[in-house]
């Protein structure tokens, strides 16, 4: 394991890791963290991609070389989480770094009725906090967070666009000129203008401009969110990529393994244009998925129970990888419960801003590197919470809490033998179940803080 200067430092006491706390808003510039600056911010964010496809997560298959190379430079958590088991309302968490049912975005936007329907323009993202602080913002590939001016991506504070607005879309270019369902938002645009699209393979493309952005901005602070589509459906390989399977591989799982090997080469891109800047070191780089897998369509979750759509294992907990060499441990695993919250206090505090008053999410280098010394007692969140429609779900430590009807069950996930504890019907021990009624009180008063719905119709199509 390779520990920066800096993190040594932490270790021993020798400089402070915390952040001050501001209002909603606009940072404060004059309010600076003490620890090294991270001059740019790139966030890769897989798109159903599920915890256990990855090498650095187990997998055999070896399809993920230069994810695997960026575990290996940085810090990668075990135990991360999604804030919720579907596309958009995830993704509006990862972008505020607020639970998405405080503003009332619990389901995804709705196509065909949905221009009203998105992203708060309340509420503050990332991309707006660091244009703030002086960062060129750009967002490359899928949004999903609404489809009306007011909930564009630049009206959320990102300089430039070039992506589509749905939730999924053909990995091929549309040339033929015919009507596609929903095409408007389904195509390219740069910005607010359509695309003539020419390209080969829709992520290679998002790869190939990510790296452009990098090449027109390495000489300057930046944030980049590249927001790929795949591993998402339609189940679309690269025709100019070969890649080979053992013959033990289900062959319907083999265009979505091959999927996640053309983003693996995507994200080499990437890595590539920040090394040929000479940007590794003083850039933080982030890496997740917004959720788990659709097992139904042939895409594992491995030993994780459920899939995309549940608040079980199988549909929240994600991969995340953070690299930022100046500042973080190489080679390290973090096995306490994180959130995809934290993605943004951990970039405003790399950046040197200080910590917003309302997120929920909290800056997790202070964690990591508290980590490294053996009586670590410091966790993250003390309980993670879900909500969505019906569905709900907590998680303190190894005990959760998920309910999808007709009522909650219980179980420990250290026990990996152990069942479930059905709560309207099984009789726990008493301390468990004293346990059980804490979690329960937690939850009631979670719910206390959040708004209803701003819109609830919602079917996997939408997703």
């Amino acid at each position: 394991m390779w520990i920066s200067s800096f993190a040594l430092a932490v270790c021993v006491g020798w400089l402070p890791v915390t952040s001050a706390i501001t209002q909603d808003g606009r940072d404060d510039p004059g309010e600076a963290i003490t620890r090294p600056t991270a001059r740019a911010v790139v966030v890769l964010l897989m798109d159903d991609v599920p915890y256990g496809d990855l090498g650095c997560s187990g997998s055999p298959l070896g399809l993920t070389p230069h994810i695997d190379r960026l575990s290996a430079d940085g810090v990668r958590f075990s135990r991360a989480y999604a804030t919720a088991a579907t596309c958009s309302p995830s993704r509006a968490a990862i972008l505020t770094g607020r639970y998405q049912q405080r503003f009332g975005h619990e389901f995804n936007p709705q196509h065909k009725i949905g221009k009203g329907q998105g992203l708060s323009a309340s509420e503050i993202t990332l991309a707006r906090r660091l244009g703030w602080a002086g960062f060129a913002t750009g967002i490359i590939g899928k949004w999903h967070l609404g489809y009306g001016a007011a909930s564009h991506p630049l009206s959320h504070g990102f300089d430039e666009f070039y992506g589509f607005l749905s939730g999924a879309r053909s990995y091929r270019a549309y040339t033929d000129g015919r009507s596609q369902r929903r095409n408007d938002l389904n195509r390219l645009y740069n910005g607010k203008e359509p695309v003539e699209e020419q390209f080969t393979y829709l992520t290679t493309e998002l790869g190939e401009r990510a790296a452009d952005f990098i090449d027109r901005h390495a000489e300057e602070p930046f944030f980049l969110f590249l927001s790929f589509s795949a591993v998402h459906s339609p189940f679309q390989e690269d025709p100019e990529m070969s890649v080979d399977l053992p013959e033990t591989v289900d062959p319907e799982r083999a265009p979505a393994l091959r999927m996640l090997a053309s983003l693996d080469r995507a994200v080499g891109h990437v890595l590539g244009a920040l090394e040929r800047h000479s940007r590794t070191d003083d850039t933080l780089v982030v890496l997740m998925s917004d959720n788990g897998g659709r097992v139904r369509e042939e895409i594992t979750n491995w030993d994780l129970l459920g899939k995309k759509g549940e608040l079980l294992e199988g549909g929240v907990r994600v991969p995340l990888i953070l690299r930022w060499p100046e500042a973080l441990p190489r080679g390290v695993e973090y096995s306490k419960n994180v959130s995809t919250l934290d993605v943004v206090p951990t970039a405003l505090a790399a950046a040197g801003r200080t910590r917003p008053k309302g997120l929920d999410g909290v800056d997790l280098a202070p964690f990591v590197l508290s980590s490294l010394e053996a009586a670590d007692q410091q966790v993250p969140h003390p309980i993670l919470y879900w909500r969505q429609g019906e569905q709900w779900a907590l998680l303190e430590g190894d005990h959760k809490i998920v309910d999808r009807g007709p009522g909650p069950f219980y179980r420990n996930l250290a026990d990996r033998e152990g069942g479930f504890i059905v709560l309207s019907r099984d009789k726990p021990e008493a301390a468990l179940q004293k346990k059980i009624d804490e979690l329960l009180s937690a939850h009631e008063l979670w719910t206390r803080g959040l708004r209803n719905p701003r819109w609830r119709k919602y079917t996997l199509d939408d997703d």
